[in-house]
Parts: C-alpha cells; structure tokens; sequence
C-alpha cells in the first residue's frame, strides 16, 4: 500500500491518471506480519482490507521489513540488484511473494462477491 500512493503521486505529477485495479495487488510485508501472528484473511474480505488489518495491528516486537522476512525465510538476495533501490526491491518482493503464496495458510484465495 506504501508503494501504491508513491507511484499515484509520480503518474500525477507527469501529468498522467494511474488507474490500477486495486484489488490486484498483493502486500508482501502484510503477508508476511500475518503469517508471525497467525492471522487468516477473512472469507469475501479483500487483500487491501486485509492488509490494512494486519499492519494497524500493534504487535511489538514483531518485523516484517521486506530484508528481514527475506532473510528469516532464508530467501537467497546475493544474485539479486542492491536492496533499497527499485529493481532490487521488487526483486526481492517477487521471491517473497513466491515464497508465502506457497507455503502460508494466510493467503488464501476467495472469490469474492459483489
């Protein structure tokens, strides 16, 4: 969701409209803090409102920084671009992405109603 509101800000400032569908992103670092407290998203509740669940919820102590859940679920970052920079940050969220659609209960996928 962070990533979302810079890249609105830059397509508005070259003068274009952003129209993304919303509901087609996925947050790594949502993921990931779900996953260290057990957390499920609800049937028919969307990614979005689920993530913004999961990352208001105070829970000291617990990190979800994108380097460390990498490194906590030994995710190997040695051939990728440097970190805190573009590609190497969407590099690394792709492998996390993977990593926890794959082996986490807290991705689920409903088909959601309207």
């Amino acid at each position: 969701t962070f990533d979302l509101q810079i890249l609105k800000r830059y397509w508005r400032a070259a003068g274009t409209d952003l129209h993304l569908d919303i509901l087609s992103f996925v947050d790594t670092a949502a993921l990931f803090k779900a996953r260290a407290l057990n957390m499920v998203q609800h049937y028919n509740e969307t990614h979005m409102a689920f993530a913004r669940r999961v990352l208001e919820l105070k829970a000291p102590g617990v990190k979800y920084n994108l380097a460390y859940a990498c490194d906590h679920l030994g995710i190997s970052t040695k051939e990728l671009s440097p970190a805190h920079r573009a590609a190497g940050d969407v590099e690394r969220a792709e492998k996390l992405y993977l990593k926890l659609a794959g082996d986490c209960s807290c991705y689920r996928t409903h088909k959601i109603s309207t």
